[in-house]
């Protein structure tokens, strides 16, 4: 549901200083119904990042029947250097693990 923060670039290709020009928000809410007779056991965590180009918040309601998950990114403008560049890298690559976006449902 995240979007792409548009950090990706190959090492042997960045510039820097790195230069962001963005200056937006993105939001996007997704709704997941349970089948009849299931209910979330483990259901992704909410989160927030926030860096110095970006910042990244994730809300979700757990109801009975259905999960929504609330996602938005706001893009900041700035410069970063190398080891910045590096640092907000990894943190988008720590917001891919599992359990940020895996579901486990039961039967009631």
């Amino acid at each position: 549901v995240i979007y792409p923060l548009k950090l990706k670039i190959e090492p042997k290709d960045r510039k820097y200083p790195y230069e962001s020009l963005e200056d937006s928000i993105s939001e996007k809410t997704v709704e997941i119904e349970y089948p009849k007779g299931y209910s979330g056991v483990m259901v992704p965590k909410q989160f927030m990042v926030k860096e110095k180009l970006y910042s990244v918040t994730r809300n979700i309601k757990n109801s009975e029947n259905k999960i929504v998950i609330d996602d938005k990114v706001e893009y900041l403008p700035g410069f970063v250097q190398g080891k910045e560049y590096e640092k907000i890298y990894n943190s988008i690559i720590k917001m891919a693990k599992p359990e940020n976006y895996k579901m486990m449902l039961i039967k009631k």
